[in-house]
């Protein structure tokens, strides 16, 4: 009977266990469609922005919602956090474009964000320089790779995703 119940509960872990796809089923015929995630789109910082903050919680919950808040707007790369503790005054600082988006229009995004949790106090811009692609500059190829100073901001969500062992095991009976 042990052994009955211990693989049960195995098998019950192994089919909870799927990945990140979003699959939205028809109601009338239950055919399944799988979403694709949006592309990033590219944005070139012009402008960098430090406000004080008030009403964060934590980083990762508070400061990954005001990130993907932001990051949606289509007019910010890049959104980092100076996090103090609960009660405390943080800080946030959020590179964007300033032809896409205002300051005045970011503050307004967080000021209003998860019905008005944050607060924000002092704030201040200022200009980034652009960045020049060296290729267009010089043509000099016997320069080490140690000098390139170039930065490539990647954003990826993190966490742990266990494969789907269904589509797994299913894959292994078809064949």
């Amino acid at each position: 009977m042990k052994k009955f119940l211990f693989t049960g509960v195995i098998a019950a872990v192994v089919v909870s266990c799927s990945t990140s796809t979003n699959q939205v089923a028809d109601k009338e015929g239950g055919n399944t469609e799988t979403i694709q995630e949006e592309e990033l789109i590219a944005v070139t910082p012009n402008r960098k922005m430090t406000t004080e903050i008030d009403g964060m919680t934590c980083v990762m919950g508070c400061g990954g919602s005001i990130r993907k808040e932001l990051l949606n707007t289509g007019a910010v790369s890049r959104c980092s956090f100076d996090f103090k503790g609960i009660g405390e005054t943080s800080s946030a600082t959020i590179e964007f474009d300033k032809d896409k988006i205002s300051a005045d229009e970011i503050a307004k995004i967080l000021s209003t964000m998860n019905e008005g949790q944050f607060t924000l106090g002092e704030m201040s811009t200022e200009t980034i320089a652009v960045e020049v692609d060296d290729s267009e500059v010089s043509e000099d190829k016997n320069t080490s790779s140690k000098d390139d100073v170039s930065a490539i901001n990647v954003s990826t969500s993190s966490g742990i995703q266990l494969p789907n062992f269904i589509d797994l095991i299913s894959g292994w009976l078809v064949h």
